[in-house]
């Protein structure tokens, strides 16, 4: 589950390193994570960005669905992401910054212009799509397809 966030024309990423990685720029990924047993995708969007951001999402409605799928056979993992978009704040004043992330795997949180999507390690590779959803979202779901 991840939650497309926009402030003034700019999405919300969240950068992270890899468990594997201990140096070097982060990867960038919109904020979001894992369903647990029993919750709605809506609910784990909640309760994953409150983790990461310690703030509170309204998800709207599913616009992207995209797989990620390991081409390393040493790392045998398949990701369904679902992207939601979703309101931030109520308040305009308090997104003028980005939220301070809470999980300590969240280096940095940080909003973004199409124009900066281009140059950053995004994890799945969605500068594109982002870019295109700024400016507009997509009226049905979208598959995105095979992405790693």
């Amino acid at each position: 589950m991840s939650a497309f966030l926009t402030f003034e024309h700019r999405v919300l990423l969240v950068g992270q390193r890899r468990e594997t990685v201990t140096a070097g720029p982060p990867h960038w990924l919109l904020p979001g994570g894992g369903v647990r047993f029993g919750e709605s995708l809506a609910e784990a969007l909640v309760r994953e960005v409150r983790e990461e951001l310690d703030v509170v999402v309204q998800p709207q409605r599913p616009i992207a669905l995209a797989e990620s799928i390991s081409p390393c056979s040493s790392y045998p993992k398949h990701v369904i992401h679902v992207i939601y978009a979703a309101d931030l704040c109520q308040d305009v004043a308090s997104c003028s910054a980005p939220p301070a992330p809470r999980d300590p795997a969240v280096l940095a949180a940080q909003f973004f212009t199409a124009d900066e999507l281009a140059a950053l390690a995004l994890h799945p590779p969605v500068a594109d799509v982002l870019t295109r959803f700024l400016v507009r979202l997509p009226q049905h779901m979208e598959y995105l397809g095979r992405l790693w």
